[in-house]
């Protein structure tokens, strides 16, 4: 192929899709906004009072620079060419820290069993096998059907395995994308196969002072929006995702919290994520052990 016949053929490729995201976005007939949700200091103030306001605690955390320079060292991301061009790619900074922030928050050590959860092409699962010694398998909807080695092929609120399997569920900007009500049916399904004192580490949480749903209209079919009546929905040019879902404190209370029984809840507020590199993004974790 030719230099002129690719360049045509991005041309409209990309034609297509502009087309697509602004027929989308014309046909939503909703509540609707042009971007992405963003706080400010004020709005995370708000946020935090909210949660104070149903009895939730939010843990202030203050990431250690040198550990997290410690676990970069020992993961060596450079060997992993297709994720993020071996750690050059665009928001990698992000998606490192929060690697290294899940397996502090799960204190992965060579006696777990963890699972991660929607995992994609991440190679957590693999670098925490490398460096902490535990058992790890990655789950995703789009593997092949079923347990097959390390790889669990399924919904993550329906998984093929016994109770009480695993000891540590790790989720990295993974848990917003469940749609529907897969975000209440995970909680649940995590009970089930986790053993006791097990845990969960769900990072971000994404929290905004309103509930709301980001889509990429060129993706996302309208229909698919049925369930969700009750959000602000935002419309993302360029996103190349489906769904992602942002609780304000009241959903995250009546969504998370309310079928969180059997559960220790816990959130986190990062403080200085920004220390690592002004890419990085991670403000609200969440935690769950199961009693």
């Amino acid at each position: 192929m030719t230099y002129k016949a690719f360049n045509i053929k991005n041309i409209l490729r990309n034609l297509r899709y502009i087309f697509r995201w602004w027929h989308g976005y014309i046909t939503l007939d909703r509540p609707k906004i042009i971007g992405y949700p963003s706080n400010n200091a004020a709005a995370r103030k708000k946020e935090i009072d909210s949660f104070k306001y149903y009895r939730i605690n939010v843990i202030d955390y203050k990431i250690d620079v040198e550990r997290y320079n410690t676990y970069m060292k020992k993961a060596n991301y450079g060997v992993f060419a297709n994720y993020f061009n071996g750690g050059k790619g665009k928001i990698f900074m992000e998606k490192s820290l929060e690697h290294c922030l899940a397996a502090d928050f799960l204190n992965l050590s060579k006696d777990d069993i963890l699972i991660d959860i929607a995992g994609g092409g991440s190679p957590a699962s693999d670098i925490y096998k490398k460096i902490y010694g535990c058992t790890t398998y990655k789950q995703d909807l789009h593997y092949p059907a079923g347990l097959h080695n390390n790889i669990i092929g399924s919904d993550a609120a329906a998984m093929p395995l016994p109770d009480n399997f695993a000891t540590k569920l790790s989720l990295h900007c993974s848990f917003e994308h469940f749609e529907g009500d897969a975000d209440i049916k995970f909680i649940k399904e995590a009970h089930r196969i986790l053993k006791q004192k097990g845990k969960v580490c769900i990072l971000p949480l994404y929290i905004f002072t309103d509930y709301a749903i980001q889509i990429d209209p060129a993706i996302m079919p309208i229909e698919d929006l049925k369930d969700e009546q009750d959000t602000i929905i935002f419309c993302r040019k360029n996103w190349k995702n489906r769904f992602g879902r942002y609780y304000d404190v009241p959903h995250f209370v009546k969504r998370i919290k309310n079928h969180s029984k059997g559960f220790d809840l816990r959130i986190y507020f990062v403080q200085n994520e920004k220390d690592i590199d002004s890419s990085c993004y991670v403000k609200f974790i969440l935690m769950l052990e199961k009693e």
